[in-house]
């Protein structure tokens, strides 16, 4: 795991900001509308996550109705990945896949 330390940066309203390093973006696949989900750890550090991962989860389960079925899609050469696996590709652009795909309720 890669750790960074990054100093807070407040803006004209007050807020504060986190900066997120480029290598971390780049090898994450976030750009700007990117949702993330944040955890505080014990010892202060933070800890990101993309927050589309446990939806999109969710909405694959609705669709193919086993947790092994979901693995398999995961981990399989998708065509319209480019024959990429969705594990490989940018989590935004999978997250629009499913939807267009899903009729999930939630």
């Amino acid at each position: 795991m890669t750790t960074y330390t990054v100093t807070l940066e407040e803006d004209s309203w007050g807020d504060l900001i986190m900066p997120i390093p480029q290598p971390i973006l780049d090898e994450m696949h976030w750009t700007t509308g990117t949702v993330l989900e944040f955890t505080v750890n014990p010892d202060n550090s933070v800890t990101l996550r993309e927050a589309y991962q446990p939806s999109i989860n969710d909405m694959l389960l609705h669709m193919l109705g086993s947790h092994e079925l979901v693995k398999i899609w995961w981990n399989s050469p998708n065509k319209d990945f480019d024959n990429e696996k969705p594990c490989d590709c940018n989590r935004k652009q999978v997250y629009e896949y499913v939807v267009s795909h899903s009729s999930y309720p939630g």
